[in-house]
């Protein structure tokens, strides 16, 4: 049972593959669910998906699309949602999660050399 003032994380959070990591800074996001557009806050990013928080009821929809400024145009499903929050599997290519690895890569590391010297890229 949650200590007192906290709430119980929902039964599928325990079958997430992947470690999620909190957005410092608030990062906006349109999602498109069927005709429908929603304006949304990503919560916090994992290597598969991520946690969004919306100003209304989260849409049913299974498909969702997204439009983010820097990562352009994504697909993903709907996993998980309660209330105003919502929980997506990114539909990602390989070569999409490359370039994406790649990025982090450069922002966390920006000098770092493959082991014959070079400048890693994708």
């Amino acid at each position: 049972m949650p200590a007192s003032g906290t709430r119980a994380l929902p039964a599928l959070e325990d079958r997430r593959r992947n470690r999620r990591f909190p957005i410092a800074e608030t990062t906006s996001l349109v999602m498109r669910a069927g005709r429908r557009t929603y304006r949304c806050e990503i919560v916090d990013i994992s290597l598969g998906g991520l946690g969004l928080q919306l100003d209304e009821q989260a849409p049913r929809a299974r498909k969702l699309e997204f439009h983010h400024p820097t990562a352009g145009h994504l697909t993903g499903r709907r996993v998980w949602s309660d209330q105003d929050r919502i929980g997506i599997e990114l539909q990602t290519s390989a070569s999409w999660l490359t370039r994406a690895l790649y990025s982090v890569q450069l922002a966390l590391c920006p000098d770092y050399k493959s082991r014959d010297g070079e400048a890693t890229r994708p």
